[in-house]
């Protein structure tokens, strides 16, 4: 090249090199939504699962996951009939380990992890109370280390007036532990509780009875055995018992358990997505009649975060919880002619779970769902109840509305409600949606003042299968990029569908694995998913992860489109919401998310190609350098013989022409 040119394209060199550094300053990441959810067959499988516990890699590389049923191994607790342990990074699995059968004892795997934050799920099931361990760790450090207890989700206790528990305890030898002992009163008081350890095989020693004492601590030996008695009053239908024991060495959590006597349903697991404050309202719809018993309670491992008696009333508890799973057990009778229920638990202006049931006479329930709004004055309201076709219409779908127990109107799908004699106070929408026969479906409810935009209440709710609604507050309009993906851990889910709405809107969809891309505007969006476990598989348990962010972009450019034969180019290129790089076609390996390099020699026309790619999807871009086979006329040189061009000898000739007639014009 010449220096002219030369001098250009380190000059653009220089301009991209800026622009790109500008943009990386500048720019934000646009990932909304990046997490997994567990899928299990029914709710009380769901609630005896423990919660995710996150750890922490500081330096990437190869780890050692081991995952130990300590039933199996000492033979004390029940051994579990299945048992997985899920590690995960936001939306993406990282590693699945399975005890394949029910004789093994421990089963482990080596997992590549960068730095960073993952999180660990345990999956099992077990008919009694069973105990389980898990170490991540390399030749020099252990990330993460833990032990805990599940058990049966079924009612352990069943009608009987006594309850009795024994189970081997996975301890430290030599650490000190405490254990709280605690009658949860639900719902009812018990007769009787004691608990007590055994310690090596030794009489029992840290004995509690409660109420009049309700901890302990005992130093651990090489066998540890917890031993219960329980027994509720004569005229209750049931009791509940908590359990906890912690280790005062280094504070970690070993047992926290809830203990059934007598006849309790399984509890529903209810999301919590974030730390803060929490509201939950019971409400006795007194449809037809009240109800003569309706108690409800929401437990946070074995804290009680709220203890409810509504029969014939609302009642509304606001309580704090971190973020994570609870439990909440419901127990409910009626008179002659049954009665219908709600329970709404909202975080804010969300509400993160809803139902609604019918108890007949035989206390049996017909699940409904249940929204209840606070109406900040008396007036006229408008209430709309739409059919999202998701994934197809329902088969009758319908809303009452009830005020003081008192019905002002009721609408389908087709149509919406005026409601014009509301007073101030709460309101309460009850819902019933059938699907088509073993299918699901997706509604809206709204619900707004007479004459406003602004939603007092702008939920959906899925039905047939395991529903979690994610909400998404979208603050710059573009495309975003929906990305869904089934685990398989430990097995396919048998359905996954995920909806993406506006305002009750439907916007967009994925079916089981997939991405979409959403041209959205500014707004609030819900991504609604409906998952059901593998029926025919061996485990009542799925994953999946879900990200929701703007699709990754990527610039890339060359400092010249063409160069002569050996000459060398300078890459440089910028990407947005990607957390790698890829090189491929001309050039190869791994590279930044931003940055550049030389290339070169190059000595053919060369197309490179580089791929970003992040939660919400990839992005690629190629450029091409071509070989420059012209001749640089500056490079021509002067000198030596050679045969005359015969364009020079032409032109020669005319100017000796020329000169000859002007010899020849006379002077004047």
């Amino acid at each position: 090249m010449t220096k002219i040119a030369t001098v250009r394209a380190l000059f653009c060199t220089w301009i991209i090199a800026l622009l790109a550094c500008l943009f990386i300053s500048t720019a934000e990441a646009a990932v909304l939504v990046n997490e997994a959810h567990v899928v299990a067959a029914n709710d009380g499988l769901a609630a005896s699962l423990p919660a995710a516990k996150s750890f922490d890699v500081n330096t990437a590389g190869d780890y050692t996951v081991t995952l130990t049923d300590v039933g199996n191994q000492s033979g004390g607790a029940s051994k579990f009939t299945s048992l997985s342990l899920v590690i995960y990074q936001g939306s993406q699995l990282m590693k699945l380990v399975s005890v394949p059968e029910a004789t093994d004892v421990t089963a482990s795997a080596v997992v590549t992890l960068a730095a960073g934050t993952y999180s660990a799920q345990i999956l099992g099931t077990t008919t009694g109370a069973s105990l389980y361990s898990v170490t991540i760790s390399n030749n020099s450090t252990t990330v993460l280390s833990l032990a805990g207890s599940m058990t049966a989700d079924s009612n352990a206790g069943g009608n009987s007036n006594f309850a009795s528990l024994q189970t081997a305890l996975n301890l430290v030898t030599g650490h000190n532990y405490t254990v709280t002992l605690n009658d949860l009163a639900f719902p009812a008081a018990l007769a009787s509780l004691q608990s007590s350890i055994a310690v090596d095989n030794t009489s029992p020693q840290c004995r509690l009875t409660w109420p009049a004492t309700t901890t302990c601590s005992f130093v651990a030996g090489t066998t540890n055995q917890l031993l219960a008695l329980a027994s509720k009053a004569g005229n209750a239908v049931a009791g509940m018992y908590s359990i906890k024991i912690v280790d005062n060495t280094d504070g970690s959590v070993n047992l926290a358990s809830v203990y059934p006597v007598g006849a309790i349903p399984d509890p529903v697991a209810v999301p919590l997505p974030a730390n803060g404050s929490y509201q939950i309202v019971t409400t006795d719809l007194k449809t037809p009649d009240a109800l003569t018993n309706l108690q409800t309670m929401l437990l946070q491992d074995v804290t009680v975060l709220a203890n409810q008696n509504a029969a014939g009333t609302s009642q509304t508890n606001d309580f704090t919880a971190v973020a994570g799973s609870a439990k909440l057990y419901l127990l409910g009778n009626s008179g002659a002619n049954g009665g219908v229920y709600g329970v709404q638990i909202s975080q804010g202006s969300s509400v993160v779970y809803s139902k609604a049931g019918v108890i007949s006479p035989n206390a049996v329930t017909q699940t409904g769902y249940y929204f209840n709004v606070t109406l900040p004055a008396a007036g006229s309201y408008a209430l709309k109840l739409t059919d999202i076709n998701f994934p197809q219409p329902f088969t009758t779908l319908s809303a009452t509305v009830t005020q003081s127990g008192v019905s002002l109107g009721s609408t389908d799908s087709t149509g919406a409600l005026t409601i014009s004699n509301a007073a101030a106070g709460d309101l309460q929408i009850f819902v019933i949606a059938t699907p088509v026969s073993n299918s699901q479906g997706l509604f809206g409810v709204t619900l707004n003042a007479g004459g406003s935009n602004t939603a007092l209440l702008n939920v959906t709710q899925g039905v047939g299968g395991a529903f979690v609604a994610i909400p998404v507050n979208v603050t710059s309009a573009g495309t975003y990029k929906l990305s869904v993906n089934d685990m398989a851990a430990p097995q396919l889910l048998g359905q996954l569908l995920v909806a993406v709405t506006h305002d009750s809107q439907f916007a967009g969809e994925v079916i089981g694995s997939g991405s979409v891309g959403i041209d959205a505007t500014t707004g609030n969006y819900v991504l609604n998913v409906i998952a059901n476990t593998n029926t025919t598989a061996n485990t009542p348990f799925g994953m999946y992860g879900i990200a929701f962010g703007s699709a990754p972009t990527v610039t890339f450019t060359a400092s010249a489109m063409s160069v002569k034969s050996g000459g060398n180019v300078t890459l440089t290129w910028n990407s947005t919401d990607a957390d790698s790089c890829v090189a491929s076609d001309g050039w190869s390996g791994n590279k930044a998310t931003s940055g550049s390099e030389s290339f070169g020699p190059i000595n053919a026309d060369a197309k490179l190609t580089l791929t970003c790619s992040g939660v919400s999807g990839s992005a690629s871009q190629s450029v091409t350098v071509k070989i420059d086979n012209t001749v640089d006329p500056s490079s021509t040189k002067s000198g030596g013989g050679g045969a005359l061009q015969w364009w020079l000898l032409y032109g020669m000739l005319l100017l000796a022409v020329c000169r000859f007639q002007a010899l020849r014009r006379p002077v004047r």
